[in-house]
């Protein structure tokens, strides 16, 4: 029996850096879609919502985090900051930002990966 692969949505405006997340992420049996913007994201969550969005603070379009948490088909999305914004940690992440992990992108890809899979291994 096959299990199924996990879907991440990654959002963030430079391109190395989804790109460096996004082959961290495959390693780890993630289909991995990207979106550049907001509202890309938003589009991307309504063609086919993922198992988690990974995604930087502070990108143009819409605000993101918002809709998804007041959004009854996407509320139990887990929200990660992959971000260089000087965050305290999970803490600040989740009060002030509404997301439900931070990794720095000072702490790489593969930390990235390695706290995806452990959040979906606890939601499961």
């Amino acid at each position: 029996m096959a299990t199924r692969r996990r879907t991440a949505l990654l959002v963030d405006d430079d391109r190395e850096v989804l790109e460096k997340a996004r082959w961290a992420l495959e390693q780890e049996a993630f289909d991995v879609r990207t979106a550049t913007d907001g509202s890309a994201a938003l589009a991307a969550l309504g063609a086919e919502p993922p198992d988690v969005i990974v995604m930087e603070l502070g990108l143009t379009g819409e605000d993101v985090i918002g809709i998804v948490k007041s959004t009854m088909e996407w509320v139990s999305i887990p929200i990660v900051l992959y971000s260089r914004a000087p965050l305290a940690g999970r803490i600040e992440a989740q009060v002030l930002h509404g997301a439900d992990e931070f990794v720095p992108k000072t702490a790489g890809a593969h930390a990235l990966a390695g706290c995806l899979a452990q959040l979906l291994q606890r939601s499961v």
